[in-house]
């Protein structure tokens, strides 16, 4: 689970100098969907740069609510950390129980077993 969760973390270290761990934007996105009462949010205007060739794709977040522009999205400002962990990791000990390679596995394990204990009978 650590490789994971920490897959890009030398890349945000060594390239955007971020020395906090690699965020999880994936798994909050999903975390803000099925546990919304993990975080709060605030509605705010919302844009994706198109023009600016120095800042093209970057989203721009009208967090001072200066726009005269109408409020689009729903964004996250805070999270319940210890919440998201709990629920992060009983998403990732289900995936683990229901893993059709751990029941494979299991299934060899049982087969070794059951073929020593029959050598050792005859043997």
């Amino acid at each position: 689970v650590e490789l994971l969760l920490t897959y890009f973390e030398t890349t945000y270290r060594e390239v955007f100098k971020f020395h906090a761990g690699a965020p999880l934007h994936d798994p909050c996105a999903v975390a803000a969907v099925i546990a919304p009462g993990l975080f709060q949010f605030e509605q705010m205007r919302v844009d994706i740069e198109t023009v600016s060739p120095l800042a093209a794709g970057q989203t721009i977040c009208d967090i001072w609510h200066t726009s005269k522009l109408p409020e689009n999205c729903r964004v996250a400002r805070q999270m319940d950390v210890d919440g998201f962990w709990d629920l992060m990791l009983a998403a990732v000990d289900a995936a683990d129980a229901a893993a059709p390679m751990n029941k494979a596995a299991e299934a060899v394990a049982a087969t070794l077993v059951a073929a020593a204990a029959e050598e050792t009978l005859q043997g």
